[in-house]
C-alpha cells in the first residue's frame, strides 16, 4: 500500500516543472506588455500638438492615456 502515494507524488512532480515554466511565461509576458505600455505612454507624453494631430488625438486624450497606470489597458 506504500507505493500508490509514492507513485502519486511522483506523477505530481513531473507536472510541477511544466505549471513552473508556464507560470514563469505567463509572468514574463506579463511584464513585458507593462514595460510596453510604460514606453508607449512616455512617448505619448512627449508629442507635440501637431503629431497629436497626425494621430487623431487630443491634449486631453494624451493626459487620460497617461495618467494610466502600467498595468491598465
Amino acid at each position: 500500500m506504500t507505493t500508490a502515494p509514492s507513485v502519486k507524488l511522483i506523477a505530481g512532480h513531473r507536472r510541477a516543472p511544466i505549471l513552473l515554466v508556464r507560470l514563469a511565461r505567463t509572468g514574463f509576458d506579463t511584464l513585458g506588455r507593462w514595460r510596453a505600455r510604460q514606453i508607449q505612454r512616455s512617448k505619448l507624453a512627449s508629442l507635440d500638438d501637431h503629431m497629436l494631430r497626425d494621430i487623431g488625438l487630443t491634449r486631453l486624450d494624451r493626459r487620460r492615456e497617461c495618467a494610466k497606470p502600467f498595468w491598465r489597458p
